[in-house]
C-alpha cells in the first residue's frame, strides 16, 4: 500500500512538473505575442503620426495654391481692363524686343529668361508669330502663354 501512495504521489509530481513545464512555454509564447503585438502598435502610431504630417503639408500647400489663384484671378480680371490679351513668359536667355514684328528690326531692349510680359496682340507672319508687348515685338517661339483671354 506504501507503494502505491509513493507511485501516485510521484506520479502526480510529474504531472504536476510537467503541467508547469507546459505553463511557462505558454507564458513564453504569450509574452512573445505582447512584444510583437506591441511592435504592431508602436509602428501603427509611427505611420498615423507621419500620415498626419502628411495632411498638415498637404493644407499646407492647398492654402498656399488657393491664395496663388486668388491673386492669378485679380491679374486676370484686371488684364481686360488694360487691354492686355495673354501674359506670357520669357523661356530664351535673352530675348529681343523688336520695333517691327521682324527678326531684321532694330533691338529696342533685351528681356531675360522668366520675365513676365503683357501681350497686347498676336501676329502671324512668314510662319513666324509675334507678340506685340508694350514697347515693341517679340517672337512667340520664345515663350510659353501663361494667360490667354481670347483665341486667335
Amino acid at each position: 500500500m506504501k507503494k502505491m501512495i509513493l507511485i501516485a504521489l510521484s506520479l502526480s509530481l510529474s504531472f504536476t512538473n510537467a503541467e508547469v513545464l507546459n505553463n511557462n512555454d505558454n507564458n513564453i509564447s504569450l509574452n512573445r505575442k505582447v512584444d510583437l503585438l506591441t511592435d504592431a502598435v508602436s509602428i501603427l502610431i509611427e505611420k498615423n503620426r507621419q500620415l498626419k504630417n502628411q495632411i498638415e503639408a498637404l493644407k499646407q500647400v492647398t492654402k498656399i495654391n488657393s491664395q496663388m489663384i486668388a491673386s492669378n484671378r485679380h491679374i486676370i480680371e484686371n488684364l481686360d481692363k488694360n487691354g492686355v490679351n495673354s501674359l506670357a513668359i520669357v523661356t530664351a536667355y535673352k530675348l529681343n524686343v523688336r520695333a517691327k514684328p521682324s527678326s531684321k528690326s532694330k533691338v529696342i531692349r533685351k528681356l531675360k529668361k522668366g520675365d513676365v510680359v503683357k501681350v497686347y496682340d498676336t501676329i502671324a507672319r512668314n510662319k513666324e508669330v509675334w507678340y506685340k508687348i508694350v514697347d515693341g515685338y517679340i517672337s512667340a517661339y520664345y515663350t510659353n502663354l501663361v494667360v490667354r483671354r481670347k483665341k486667335w
